[in-house]
C-alpha cells in the first residue's frame, strides 16, 4: 500500500528473479494470470412490438442511435409501379349492421401495401370512406422474431383476410387481377386457381345461352 492506493504484484523480470534466486534461494516466482475474461456474448433482444408503424421500421430503432429506414428493392419498385390488384370484399361480423358493408381492398405491388377503402352508401348510416390506409398487413399466425405479411397470392374469391382482428371475405376481383393470375399462375394454390375459373365461368354462362 503506498500513499492509501493498493498495488498487488502479480510478476517480474528476469534480473529480479535472478536476484531472489542467488540472494533468497526462492527460484520459483509463479507469475499470476490477471487478465479479465470476457463474458459471453449478449444476444440482443428487440423489446415487444407495440403495434405502431411496420415491425421493421421499429426495429431500426433498437439498432442504431439515428435509425435508418429498412431497405426497399428498388427493382421490384420501379418494375411494379403503378400496379394494383383490387378486390371486392365483405366484412364477416355477427352484428346484423355490418353484414351488407361491403370494401375495396387495393394491393400495391411495388410496396406490398394494402390499403381498404368502403364505398358510401346511401341510408345506410355509415358515412364509409377510408378504412385503412396503406400499410402492411400481418398474417395472423406470425410473430414479432418472424413477421409474414400477406402477399398478392393470399387473396382470391373465397379467401378470408384477417385485418387487425376484423374478419374480410373476397367476393369479387376485377379483370387485372384475372391477367395477374393467368401469369403468375404457378404462385397460386389450386383453390385460388379454381375461384377464378368458376368466376370467368360465370361471367360467360348468360352470353352461352343467348347463343
Amino acid at each position: 500500500t503506498i500513499l492509501g492506493r493498493t498495488f498487488f504484484i502479480y510478476d517480474c523480470d528476469p534480473f529480479t528473479r535472478q536476484y531472489y534466486k542467488e540472494k533468497f534461494g526462492i527460484s520459483d516466482l509463479p507469475r499470476i494470470d490477471v487478465s479479465k475474461k470476457e463474458p459471453p456474448p449478449v444476444k440482443p433482444e428487440l423489446p415487444p412490438y407495440n403495434g405502431y408503424g411496420l415491425i421493421e421500421d421499429s426495429a431500426q430503432n433498437c439498432f442504431v442511435l439515428i435509425p435508418k429506414a429498412p431497405k426497399k428493392d428498388v427493382i421490384k419498385m420501379l418494375v411494379n409501379d403503378n400496379k394494383v390488384l383490387r378486390y371486392l370484399a365483405a366484412l364477416e361480423s355477427p352484428i346484423p349492421e355490418d353484414k351488407g358493408r361491403r370494401f375495396v381492398f387495393s394491393y400495391f405491388l411495388a410496396s406490398d401495401m394494402i390499403s381498404i377503402f368502403e364505398p358510401p352508401v346511401r341510408n345506410s348510416g355509415i358515412i364509409g370512406g377510408k378504412y385503412l390506409g396503406r400499410t402492411k398487413v400481418l398474417k395472423p399466425s406470425s410473430t414479432t422474431e418472424n413477421p409474414i405479411y400477406y402477399g398478392p397470392t393470399d387473396f382470391y374469391i373465397g379467401a378470408v383476410i384477417e385485418v387487425f382482428g376484423h374478419r374480410f371475405v373476397i367476393l369479387d376481383t376485377d379483370d387485372y387481377v384475372l391477367k395477374y393470375m393467368e401469369s403468375n399462375a404457378a404462385q397460386y394454390s389450386p383453390e385460388a386457381l379454381l375461384s377464378i375459373q368458376n368466376r370467368v365461368q360465370k361471367q360467360e354462362a348468360p352470353a352461352t345461352e343467348l347463343e
